[in-house]
This record gives structure tokens, C-alpha cells and sequence, in this order.
């Protein structure tokens, strides 16, 4: 008796819905998927900030989307990698280097490495911010 195994191949997601990530993808994904969660810390009082959103990580950048509520964001902080964060919908309002600064719907914040940076979201706003991927994510 002769047996031929069938291996099916499941395609891999490279297409990410993030309106659909409240919990990780079934099936092989070209991206680690972190689901919808605080993006800094256990909770409010020990995480850096208060946006609530999804971590894409590749090999050499992490994406996220995230949503600030209303008068929240990130305190004071700096981590070793630098960062863009685009501004999809609302506005962000803080400090760059010790300079205040606005970042409005549809512009973009670099931040370099290393420079203390905070962020608030006057009236809520909707973010995607991408790191490299040499250090951990910090919102």
C-alpha cells in the first residue's frame, strides 16, 4: 500500500485590516502581530503612554496604529531608536528637544534617537508611528 501525503500550503498574510486586530491573525503572517493593547506598560500609571493600538514588527521596523483619547498621550521620554509618527486624524500637541510644537491631520513628527520627546492629544487623534526594529517599541 502506497500512502502520498498532501501538505497544503496556507498563504501568508502581508495585507493587515487594522480595524480587525483585537486578537492575532489565524494562519502564518509576514509580520509579528501584537493585538490591540496599551502600547506602553502594564497599565496607565507605569507606561509612558495612554494610546491603545496594534504593534506590527518586521525584521527592521515596527508599525503601530493607535488611538489617544481625548487630553492623552506620552509623558517625557526618549528611547534609543528613532521614530515617525503620522497624524491620520486629530492633532498631537507637546514638547521636541524642549521646543512646544503642533502636529496637525496628515503631517508627519520625526523624532531622531535619543531626544526627549512628549506628546498630547488635545481632542483625541488617531496615530501610526514606526520605529526601527533594533530596540523594543516605546509609544
Amino acid at each position: 500500500m502506497i500512502f502520498t501525503l498532501v501538505v497544503q500550503q496556507m498563504r501568508v498574510q502581508h495585507v493587515y485590516d487594522f480595524a480587525t486586530l483585537d486578537r492575532v491573525p489565524d494562519g502564518p503572517t509576514s509580520a509579528t502581530v501584537s493585538a490591540k493593547r496599551l502600547l506602553s506598560g502594564e497599565t496607565l500609571q507605569t507606561g509612558k503612554s495612554s494610546t491603545v493600538g496594534v504593534v506590527l514588527a518586521g525584521s527592521h521596523i515596527i508599525v503601530t496604529l493607535g488611538r489617544q483619547a481625548q487630553g492623552s498621550g506620552a509623558k517625557a521620554h526618549t528611547h534609543p531608536n528613532e521614530q515617525f509618527t503620522l497624524v491620520v486624524e486629530g492633532e498631537l500637541e507637546g514638547e521636541l528637544a524642549g521646543e512646544r510644537m503642533r502636529v496637525g491631520e496628515r503631517c508627519m513628527l520625526h523624532v531622531p534617537a535619543g531626544t526627549a520627546h512628549s506628546l498630547t492629544a488635545r481632542n483625541g487623534a488617531l496615530v501610526v508611528t514606526a520605529q526601527d526594529a533594533r530596540h523594543a517599541f516605546t509609544a
